[in-house]
Formats: structure tokens, sequence, C-alpha cells
């Protein structure tokens, strides 16, 4: 029995501390602080910041987002979809994409307050009309994976404008993928907006070439190998054919 107990207000003492740091960030945010956040699907578990973040208009859903005609392998997403916002302007005007791994939607909620110094949230970054929630493949759609949101200092209290950046996925920063697509190229951008850097978001700065990278999707290796197998074998024979009718004339 006293194990029991002592289990219990072990996990009421965690929900104490969980919930003191929530009101920290909060209280923070409200004073014009900065965020990126980045879940993804190994804190499917409600980690608390789902709820701080619905008060400022974002849904990060409990979900996992295919989409195997944009991928390398079942386990990634690899997009160009991107709107237009300062954090991905220049990745965007390149046609650059972003690699994710399994990640999870992060939407845009209806707005309750059409108030001007509302949070404004911008969809950023979406996959394509191919996706599919994990175990709802009969519903295909645009998942957004990324939001901005900003709320500017109309009240003059303090300096500045809250900002923030949520992602459905952290694992596309990681020491692995952050080299693959436009990842890197993205975490500058993110930091140097999320910090109103705005001299610094102009481009992308040149850089010497290390090593080639070939990022394939599903899709863009089928058509790689009609043209391989089909498309080239097949204007070979055209011309052979073409060659000989005219010297049987």
């Amino acid at each position: 029995m006293s194990t029991l107990s002592n289990a219990i207000t072990e996990l009421e003492a965690r929900r104490s501390n969980l919930e003191m740091e929530l009101e920290k960030i909060e209280r923070y945010l409200s004073q014009g602080g900065r965020l990126f956040a980045l879940f993804n699907f190994d804190s499917q578990r409600a980690t608390g910041l789902e709820r701080l973040l619905r008060k400022w208009g974002v849904d990060v859903a409990n979900n996992r987002i295919k989409d195997p005609e944009h991928s390398t392998d079942p386990a990634d997403v690899i997009t160009t979809s991107l709107s237009a916002h300062p954090a991905v302007n220049a990745i965007q005007a390149r046609n650059w994409p972003l690699h994710f791994v399994e990640p999870r939607s992060v939407a845009r909620l209806p707005k309750r307050d059409a108030s001007a110094d509302a949070p404004k949230v911008n969809e950023i970054v979406f996959c394509s009309n191919d996706a599919y929630a994990e175990g709802d493949e009969a519903h295909k759609r645009a998942f957004p994976l990324m939001a901005a949101v900003e709320k500017g200092d109309t009240k003059g209290i303090i300096t500045g404008s809250t900002r923030m950046l949520v992602a459905g996925d952290s694992i596309f920063l990681g020491n692995q993928l952050i080299e693959t697509a436009a990842n890197k190229d993205f975490a500058g951008f993110a930091l140097n907006w999320l910090l109103d850097r705005s001299q610094l978001l102009e481009g992308v700065a040149a850089r010497p070439v290390e090593r080639h990278q070939l990022l394939i999707t599903a899709a863009q290796l089928n058509k790689a190998e009609w043209v391989l197998l089909g498309g080239m074998p097949g204007a070979a024979l055209l011309l052979g054919g073409v060659v000989w009718l005219r010297r049987r004339k």
C-alpha cells in the first residue's frame, strides 16, 4: 500500500512540476518570447506543450503522416510544398525539398479571436495530396507539417513580437538528416526568423560542393525507370527504323 501511495505522490509531483514548467513557458511567450517546438512520432504521448500551443491557435495532432509516393522509404516524407513565409521563402524560390521522418500534422485552428493583437498562425510546410494519416489510408490530403506563429506588440509593453515555429518532426534536424535536402538551410532560416534577423533571410549563401547527393522519391524513381528502360531504347529503335527506311529507298 505504501508503494502505491509513493507512486501516486511521485506522479502528482511530476504533474505539478510539468504545470509549473508550462506556466513559465506560457509567461515567457506572452512577454515576447521565441519558441522552436519540434515534435516527432516518439512523442505521441501528450507532453503538455500541445495544450499550450492550442491557446496560440496551433493543433499538433497525435498521428503519423505517410506519403509513399514522395518518400525514399516507408518512414520518410519529402516535400517541396511550401507557402510564402520568411522562414521558407528562400528555399521555396529554389524549389528545394525538405526531408522529414514520419512527421505529425501541425495545423492552424479556426480563429476565435479576430482582434488586431491576436496571434497570426500560418501553415508553411505541407505534404502532397497523396498523403494520409497512418491507419486512415482512405482519406488522402495535403496535411500541414509546420506552422509559424507571430503576435505583435500592439500595446507597447514589450520589445519585439512573440514568434514560434512548430514542426511535426524533430529527426529532420538530427545529426544525419540535417545534411539532406534543404534541412540545414531551413534550420538557419528558422533561427534567423525567430531572432528577427531579416537581413539574413534574403537568400542561400554559396558554399563549396563536398559531395553530390541524389534524393529521389518513389514517384521520381518510377519515372526515371520508364525513361531509362522504355524511352531511351524506344528512341534508339525509332531512329534505327527511320534510317532503315531511308536506306531502302
